[in-house]
């Protein structure tokens, strides 16, 4: 039985190791990208306005003009919100983070605040929400608050659909989060990505490779020259947006 287990893996890995998948580029351009377990995929354009992806082109969020307000009676002139990063929930609600590092959710067509601070959000499949703050701690929303501190160096985070954070630190190291406790992960990288079925992702330091992750180690399944942001949908097809922003989507990875 253990050699049967053997053989398949090593035929699995032969199989990864040896796939390559194409990307093609789509219109518009983007700083960020993300997608939700249901498959919806949100962008931050060069405009630093969330956009959502609807078959063939993006529409525009609502509530993303300045305007006015009623506070204390007064009425205020209440500026733009202009974003620069995106995440999606598993219902595929967009949360994004503007300038100021305030963290947003768009609910009712109206974006909330929902923390200040942060540099990055993830969830999980089971809608587990992990965030990081302006000073790397990785935090946990237990249904009341954040809680205490898990890491200290994760400067973005991303959730398996086991509810499992991965992280990646200022200097592109990659940490994982094992029985409680975060490990380091072979490679380096400045943007990750979990799909909804459980296939990790990232872009390799050279801002062009981009690698699958084995359960043991990092194989290469194509390129997107300068890449910078990926995102993976529940098909393990992916989104890659590059320091120009143009972006680029790939066939659905099969091994």
């Amino acid at each position: 039985m253990k050699k049967q287990f053997f053989a398949l893996m090593f035929a699995l890995v032969w199989m990864v190791a040896s796939a390559q998948s194409t990307f093609s580029p789509v219109t518009g351009k983007a700083f960020d990208i993300a997608i939700g377990a249901n498959g919806a995929v949100w962008s931050v354009g060069t405009n630093f306005v969330v956009n959502q992806w609807n078959g063939s082109g993006w529409t525009q969020a609502a509530d993303q003009e300045g305007k006015w307000e009623l506070k204390d009676k007064v009425w205020v002139w209440q500026e733009r919100k202009d974003m620069i990063r995106v995440a999606v929930d598993p219902q595929g609600n967009p949360w994004a983070i503007d300038k100021k590092f305030v963290l947003w959710r768009l609910v009712n067509n109206v974006w909330q605040q929902v923390a200040t601070n942060t540099v990055s959000v993830g969830f999980g499949v089971n809608g587990s929400i992990y965030r990081t703050d302006v000073k790397y701690d990785l935090y946990q929303w237990n249904g009341t608050n954040w809680g205490t501190s898990l890491d200290s160096d994760a400067a973005d985070v991303f959730v398996s659909p086991q509810s499992n954070p991965w992280t990646t630190s200022t200097k592109g190291q990659i940490s994982r989060l094992v029985n409680g406790k975060l490990e380091r992960v072979a490679g380096e990288t400045y943007s990750l990505a979990i799909s909804a079925n459980g296939m990790v992702f990232h872009v390799g330091a050279d801002y062009r490779r981009i690698w699958l992750w084995t359960g043991t180690n990092w194989v290469n399944i194509g390129e997107v020259p300068n890449a910078s942001r990926i995102a993976a949908d529940p098909r393990g097809a992916l989104w890659v947006v590059t320091k120009e922003g143009v972006i680029y989507k790939s066939t659905p990875f099969t091994p």
